[in-house]
C-alpha cells in the first residue's frame, strides 16, 4: 500500500513539474530575444526556439554542441572572460560579439548572462539578442557626423578661398579626408557646358579618363541626368548600372551620388562622392550632400560675382570723403560691404561692436563674424536687396564679437551702386539691441515665474 501511495506522490510531483516547465516556457516562447543554456563544457543544454533566427538551426540539433562554434575567433576571448566572469561572481556580465549563423554570415549580438548552480552542477543562462539594426544605426549616426565635420570644414574653407579651382580641390580633399565619402570629384562647366576645370580626391589617376570624357564633351550618365534635375542621383550598383563610366570598376561595392552644383537657377557643375551602398538611398544622407553642393555652389556664385564686382571698381573713381566723414561721427554703426559681403568700409561703432581693430576688419567677410545660421539669414536679406533693389526692413541677427562674447544687433541693408547704377555692393546701419534682448528676455521668464 505504501508503494502505491509512493507511486500516486510520485505522478504529482512529475504533473506539478511539467505544469512549471510548461508555464515558464510560454513566456519564453513570446519574447523576442533568445534564450539559451549551457553547462559547464559550454555546450547547449537548452535554446529557445527563438534561437533559430541567430543561430539558423532549429533548438534540437543545437543541444550538445559547443557555442564557441558560433562565435567569432576574435571575439571568443571576450565571451568567455564574461561568461567566467558570471559563474565566478555569481553576478549577471554582458558581451558583444560576432555570432555566425549557419549560412555562414556574421550577426552582431549582444549576451547577458549569469550562472546558476543546482544540485552541485552549475549551469549558464544567457538571454542572447540580434543587434544588427542597431549597428547599422550606429554605423550610419557616425557617418553622418562625420559628414557633417566634412560639411563645417568645406563652409571653413569657402569663407576665405577665392580661388575657384583650390577651393573645389580643398573641398574635395575635406570630403575624403574627414572619412565622409571613400572619393569625391568635381567638375565646372561654363554656361555652353564645355568643362572650364576638374578636381578630385580618392581616384588619383583613375580619375584621367573621366577628364578626357568631359574635354571632349561627353559626359557620365549620371552626370547627364544630374544637369537635367535639381535632385540627387543615386547609383546603388556602379559596376552593373553605369557600364560606360570609367569609374564603375573602382566603386566596386559602393554606391554613387552625383549632384549638379546649383544656385539661384544658375549651374556650375556638377560634383560626384562614392559611399556605402547601404547609406546611399537615406534621406538624411541626401540632404546633407545636397547642402554641400549648394554651399559650393553659393561659393562660385560669390566668386563670380566677386569677378564682376572688381571690374566695377576699376570704373569707379569716385569721392565718398565728405558722407565718409558725417558717418564717423554718428552713434550707429553704418558698413558697407560688396557683392560678397567683404567689409569696404565702416566707422569706429561697427569696430567696437564686432570687436576687432580696424586693420583687422577691412576685408573682413560677413561670415568670419557670425556662426552659420545666423550667416544664412544675413546672406537672405542681402539676396533680396539685389533682387529686388529695395532696403530692407530692420531684421536682427547675433555677431560673435572676437573675444567670443555674443552681441545682438538690430540692421538695415540697402544697395550700393556705381555711377552708372550698377549693384556693386551693400551699405547698412547697425544698431546695438544686446540689452533690449536681454530685458525683453529677462521680462519672459519673469512673466514665466509669476504665471
Amino acid at each position: 500500500m505504501k508503494k502505491a501511495v509512493s507511486t500516486v506522490e510520485q505522478r504529482r510531483a512529475e504533473h506539478k513539474l511539467s505544469e512549471s516547465e510548461e508555464r515558464y516556457r510560454n513566456p519564453i516562447s513570446n519574447i523576442t530575444d533568445a534564450i539559451l543554456e549551457l553547462d559547464m563544457e559550454r555546450k547547449f543544454t537548452y535554446a529557445s526556439p527563438q534561437c533559430i533566427d541567430i543561430y539558423g538551426y532549429d533548438p534540437e540539433e543545437m543541444i550538445g554542441l559547443e557555442v564557441v562554434k558560433f562565435i567569432h575567433p576574435d571575439d571568443a576571448p571576450s565571451v568567455a572572460e564574461a561568461m567566467k566572469k558570471a559563474v565566478e561572481s555569481g553576478e549577471f556580465s554582458s558581451v558583444e560579439f560576432r555570432n555566425q549563423h549557419k549560412d555562414g554570415h556574421y550577426i552582431p549580438v549582444s549576451l547577458r548572462g549569469c550562472a546558476i548552480k543546482e544540485n552541485e552542477k552549475i549551469r549558464y543562462i544567457g538571454v542572447i539578442r540580434d543587434v544588427s539594426e542597431r549597428k547599422r544605426k550606429e554605423v550610419k549616426i557616425e557617418h553622418l557626423n562625420t559628414l557633417i565635420r566634412a560639411i563645417r570644414n568645406v563652409n571653413q574653407l569657402i569663407a576665405t578661398e577665392k580661388d575657384s579651382k583650390r577651393m573645389i580641390k580643398s573641398a574635395c580633399v575635406e570630403l575624403v579626408e574627414t572619412r565622409g565619402y571613400f572619393n569625391a570629384w568635381i567638375a565646372l562647366l561654363d554656361e555652353s557646358g564645355r568643362l572650364v576645370s576638374t578636381a578630385e580626391a580618392g581616384l588619383g589617376k583613375d580619375f584621367k579618363p573621366i577628364v578626357e570624357m568631359l574635354k571632349r564633351g561627353e559626359l557620365t550618365d549620371c552626370g547627364r541626368r544630374a544637369l537635367k534635375q535639381s535632385g540627387v542621383i543615386i547609383i546603388e550598383e556602379p559596376l552593373s548600372t553605369c557600364v560606360d563610366c570609367p569609374l564603375a570598376q573602382k566603386y566596386g561595392d559602393c554606391g554613387a551620388m552625383t549632384v549638379r552644383l546649383e544656385y539661384d537657377g544658375k549651374v556650375y557643375g556638377l560634383m560626384s562622392v562614392s559611399i556605402p551602398r547601404d547609406l546611399a538611398a537615406g534621406e538624411e544622407e541626401q540632404a546633407l550632400f545636397r547642402e554641400v553642393a549648394g554651399d559650393i555652389a553659393f561659393a562660385l556664385h560669390n566668386m563670380k560675382l566677386e569677378e564682376e564686382r572688381r571690374r566695377a571698381e576699376e570704373e569707379l573713381r569716385e569721392s565718398e570723403e565728405k558722407y565718409r566723414t558725417i558717418l564717423e561721427d554718428i552713434e550707429d554703426s553704418y558698413f558697407e560691404v560688396d557683392i560678397a559681403g567683404n567689409l569696404t568700409f565702416f566707422n569706429d561703432p561697427m569696430c567696437g561692436i564686432i570687436g576687432y581693430p580696424r586693420d583687422e576688419m577691412m576685408g573682413m567677410n560677413n561670415r568670419q563674424y557670425m556662426d552659420k545660421e545666423n550667416a544664412k539669414k544675413v546672406y537672405q536679406a542681402f539676396n533680396r536687396v539685389y533682387t529686388t533693389g529695395k532696403p530692407t526692413k530692420e531684421f536682427d541677427w547675433e555677431i560673435i564679437r572676437k573675444d567670443g562674447t555674443k552681441r545682438f544687433v538690430e540692421a538695415s541693408v540697402s544697395l550700393k551702386r556705381n555711377s552708372e547704377g550698377e549693384p556693386i555692393g551693400f551699405r547698412g546701419i547697425i544698431r546695438d539691441i544686446t540689452e533690449r534682448k536681454r530685458a525683453e528676455e529677462a521680462l519672459r521668464k519673469s512673466e514665466e515665474h509669476y504665471r
